[in-house]
């Protein structure tokens, strides 16, 4: 998303996942049971070819209870229906039977791989940047990673590729498996004609009671949140809410624009929300500290008084990252607000829109560790963090 610090609230580290050893077997009778006009074969291939990274996938996105937010829950659902939907069409374009690479990757780019996504999946390091995505080798961009979808290539340089390089590789992957698995659970929600009232409403019952809000709750709920912060009335915005395990609920806002909220049903607050209208197309921003300050005070303004998710006087400050020009980096700062109670408020800001991209809750370890992982990002980039106090 990157997107970098848009996508990463940290789950609870030192979790050791394992993938048990009956995943294939339930992944295989699921496929064996669905009808052949909701999933073609290559899709089905497709699962079959990645179940252990859909298994991984599953299994974090349902540990760490009591954690803020799953970190790579996030960045799956920050994806808009027409991404997801795009990444299932390029699906249907090969029917290759797997990925392969336009030169042979070398023992080193293999063993930083599995290192990666180990990173990817327990540390929520993600990559900066994404892949370039054509149907034709010959468009491919030199130098850039770029994924072929007519024959599920991935060309990449003739040098050995940077953590950056294969990180987009790894985030395409797992992208792509989600969104299939999205359209999966859609279609099987839709021809699932055969479940009774009475089945409905004790799921409804049970949600409740681990809840403690009804999905109205939740998304009247969200819907503030969407009107304090963005000023959004999204009233009449297509509106789909997901029950999430470890998290309540997750409210996905459609109409012109995607506004994505995270909420936690059993404590009634806030924990994600993100609007894509003010992050596509940012360029690099001179650097302007007197303006980062003035919008300060709107972010402020926003968050404490309005949306009223940081107290009058946490101590805030922002940060931002200077490229090799010395401009800001997509012109995105991130403001945070520390809580009283230990947890940590962002703000994506885009300084050309001057409006808030999204705001994440991290409770004081998840920031902590956030923040270690990041600095460690940037210094492997050549990048420079620059933090400035407000008060």
């Amino acid at each position: 998303m990157n997107k970098v610090d848009k996508k990463i609230f940290e789950m609870a580290k030192n979790e050791r996942i394992e993938v048990p050893k009956t995943y294939e077997e339930k992944v295989q009778k699921i496929l064996d049971e669905l009808p052949e006009n909701q999933v073609e074969g290559k899709h089905k291939l497709k699962i079959r070819l990645t179940f252990v990274i859909a298994a991984i996938l599953v299994l974090i996105m349902s540990i760490a209870v009591g954690a803020t937010i799953n970190v790579i829950s996030k960045r799956m659902n920050d994806m808009s229906k027409k991404e997801k939907k795009q990444l299932v069409v390029d699906m249907d374009k090969s029917n290759a039977e797997k990925d392969s690479y336009s030169r042979k990757l070398t023992d080193s780019e293999w063993e930083r791989m599995d290192v990666l996504r180990e990173q990817y999946e327990k540390e929520g390091r993600f990559p900066e940047g994404k892949l370039s995505v054509v149907d034709n080798e010959g468009d491919a961009i030199e130098g850039q990673i770029t994924f072929v979808t007519t024959t599920r290539t991935y060309v990449i340089p003739k040098e050995e590729m940077t953590d950056e390089q294969i990180l987009q590789i790894i985030d395409y992957g797992y992208k792509e498996d989600y969104s299939l698995r999205q359209e999966h659970r859609g279609t099987q929600e839709n021809y699932d004609e055969n479940v009774s009232n009475e089945q409905l409403a004790e799921n409804d019952k049970k949600i409740i009671n681990r809840n403690e809000m009804t999905k109205e709750e939740v998304i009247e709920l969200a819907a503030e949140y969407a009107k304090n912060i963005y000023d959004i009335d999204t009233s009449k915005y297509d509106v789909e809410a997901n029950v999430n395990e470890d998290s309540g609920y997750e409210i996905h806002f459609q109409k012109n624009n995607s506004i994505i909220v995270n909420i936690d049903a059993k404590n009634k607050k806030l924990e994600y929300i993100h609007n894509d209208t003010y992050e596509n197309e940012n360029t690099d921003q001179k650097v302007d500290e007197n303006l980062f300050k003035e919008c300060a005070k709107s972010v402020k303004k926003n968050i404490v008084e309005e949306a009223k998710i940081a107290d009058v006087d946490s101590k805030y400050h922002y940060e931002y990252t200077l490229t090799e020009n010395k401009k800001v980096q997509a012109g995105i700062m991130s403001y945070y607000f520390e809580k009283s109670n230990g947890e940590v408020v962002q703000i994506r800001f885009n300084c050309k829109e001057k409006k808030i991209i999204d705001v994440a809750i991290y409770t004081e370890k998840q920031y902590k560790t956030k923040s270690k992982i990041r600095e460690k990002q940037y210094k492997e980039i050549g990048l420079k963090r620059v933090s400035v106090e407000i008060n």
